[in-house]
């Protein structure tokens, strides 16, 4: 028979592996810490030219094809550029800026296309007449070469009007929020350096990582739930991809007790409508509800 004392400790660590067990259990139930990152996109235009307006504030959110800003076009390298743009396409940047009501730079982007766009037209024209008198022998082939001349010119500047508007005028390619503002009116921007930052609504994404024990069963359109503090209701999001090599907080030695040490980072995407609430950097906690 046990006497008290001994009985006492069984009792006492009886309630140490208890209260060991639970805090596996609360560990396992907490998942795995991770956080909202967001992939941005860097709108630049493709010529050089100084910053003439910020259509849209940092922070504000833009509907796909919403200018966001425009250049002053530097004009001896204008003159250089005839890359033809699709007409449909600018007449509907011109009527995303009229709907912004910039009347002053929407009124010299339309007025050099519409310049350009009747002189080919009335060119072309004259152009098929010199052709048919020409076929009878009532103008020389000089002449015909003369209005033919014409018409290729009137071509090259429509061409440069398009090539304007669509170097210098630069919309949002997608839903998003505007993240971070490079330059302020007035400043000279470079080809290819970004005015802004866009961060897209489809683009954030929720990052975590597992240890090497759990990668395995971890499966690309899996899903995952997501909680936050602040979060009302669980994040649903569908993995989309799976690192194919492990990370390491510390340098290790590949040994037995190292590899608890390695773990994988696992991305998932949330719909669309839920993601708008997530901001990059948020701590997250994420459970597997299903592979």
């Amino acid at each position: 028979m046990k006497t008290a004392p001994a009985l006492k400790l069984t009792f006492l660590v009886a309630l140490v592996i208890l209260l060991d067990l639970a805090g596996c259990n609360k560990a396992e139930n907490r998942g795995y810490q991770g956080y909202i990152e967001g992939e941005y996109v860097y709108l630049a235009a493709s010529s050089a030219g100084y910053l003439n307006k910020l259509f849209i504030p940092k922070g504000s959110s833009v509907v796909e094809g919403t200018p966001v800003f425009l250049l002053a076009a530097d004009m001896e390298q204008q003159a250089q550029q005839e890359t033809e743009a699709p007409g449909k396409r600018m007449h509907e940047k011109l009527h995303k800026l009229s709907e912004l009501h910039l009347k002053p730079e929407v009124a010299t982007l339309e007025a050099q296309v519409r310049v350009a766009e009747v002189a080919v037209e009335l060119s072309e024209k004259q152009l098929q007449q010199q052709e048919s008198l020409a076929k009878k022998g009532f103008i020389s082939p000089a002449n015909l070469d003369e209005f033919l001349a014409t018409h290729d010119r009137n071509k090259a500047q429509l061409v440069a009007a398009r090539q304007q508007l669509n170097t210098y005028a630069v919309s949002a390619p997608t839903d998003g929020e505007i993240s971070e503002i490079y330059y302020r009116q007035g400043e000279w921007v470079q080809a290819g350096q970004p005015v802004v930052s866009l961060l897209p609504n489809n683009r954030r994404l929720i990052r975590f990582f597992v240890p090497e024990s759990v990668v395995a069963s971890v499966h690309l359109g899996g899903t995952v739930e997501v909680t936050c503090d602040g979060c009302t209701v669980p994040i649903r999001g569908i993995i989309n991809f799976i690192s194919p090599k492990a990370e390491y907080t510390p340098p290790v030695i590949y040994s037995h007790g190292s590899r608890e040490k390695m773990v994988f980072r696992i991305e998932a995407l949330p719909p669309v409508e839920q993601a708008m609430l997530l901001r990059p950097g948020l701590p997250i906690d994420v459970r597997f509800t299903g592979q």
